[in-house]
């Protein structure tokens, strides 16, 4: 069994340490959704100076533990920059901005996992523009900062290699699950991301039965860590609803109402995927040397 120490920090920040009983050490931080690129824009209020802000300390408290040590093997950020709002023409901008708070950390090696606003109405055939902003942001950073697309985008094994980080007796690997939920819409995007869908599960799958050479013979990773940006949990916004509430939210907000109003174990689950991709997941999660699954996507505005 592996020892984690999770230490919530903010809404954005996670610590964590994880320890096999093999003596193998893993150190590393994660941050998620800091929405620096589709920050809240109302009369009198842009909320991005404030969430660059948060960002920044975030790092820096990732610094100053790292300097505390043990150092950190790497930083993870499990989606949500915002790309959704970036047009196609401003990547290398945004990346080079990103760049400039990626150049505070003095950790060398960063992972990145799309979320479903870094995709345009959360169609996974829309992460190209994810993996676009990864080519610009390496161009910037240069030999400063090593950063890994924990997006798969191809089905071969070099393919998959590439969103995927060894060591030791450890795996980690990218799940691309920006898309699974589908816009909270049980009939139309469901069902039009699904084939999609089912090559994220799959890569998936393709990654945790990768092998290493130890010595003549070929293993697999001992433990395995999925990194991911929307947890296959129930929505606790829509969980906590008293049934007037629910109501209310299939008035007002038709996308969601939906959804509430189907039938089924996880009409307030985060994922809104067809049943066969449920199925696929359980058997992942139920495999033996899967030991983690880090996620972010939920976050508040309460303090």
């Amino acid at each position: 069994m592996w020892r984690f120490r999770l230490i919530s920090v903010a809404v954005c920040l996670v610590l964590a340490v994880a320890q096999p009983t093999l003596g193998q050490r893993v150190r590393f931080a994660q941050i998620s959704d800091p929405h620096i690129f589709d920050s809240e824009k109302k009369p009198g209020r842009d909320s991005r100076p404030e969430n660059e802000r948060v960002l920044r300390w975030a790092i820096g408290e990732t610094n100053r533990r790292n300097a505390a040590g043990p150092a950190y093997d790497f930083m993870v950020m499990t989606g949500d920059l915002g790309l959704e709002e970036v047009g196609d023409a401003c990547i290398k901008q945004a990346a080079s901005q990103f760049a400039l708070v990626l150049n505070h950390s003095v950790v060398r090696r960063w992972i990145l996992v799309p979320g479903n606003n870094d995709l345009v109405h959360e169609k996974p055939s829309t992460v190209n523009r994810f993996h676009a902003f990864i080519t610009e942001l390496r161009a910037v950073v240069g030999d400063r900062k090593e950063v890994f697309d924990f997006a798969p985008q191809g089905d071969k094994v070099d393919e998959i290699k590439q969103a995927t980080l060894p060591i030791g007796d450890c795996l980690f690997v990218g799940f691309d699950d920006g898309s699974f939920k589908s816009n909270n819409d049980l009939k139309g995007d469901m069902e039009n991301f699904k084939e999609e869908q089912r090559k994220c599960i799959s890569r998936l799958q393709s990654a945790i039965a990768l092998k290493r050479k130890v010595g003549s013979k070929e293993e697999y990773y001992r433990y395995i860590c999925i990194f991911c940006h929307i947890p296959d949990i129930d929505d606790p916004y829509l969980a906590s609803r008293t049934p007037e509430q629910i109501k209310k939210i299939v008035a007002d907000r038709p996308e969601q109402g939906a959804k509430l109003l189907g039938c089924g174990p996880f009409r307030v689950s985060a994922w809104t995927v067809t049943d066969d991709i449920r199925e696929r997941w359980k058997t992942i999660v139920e495999e033996e040397r899967v030991r983690r699954v880090f996620a972010g996507h939920f976050h508040s505005y309460d303090r």
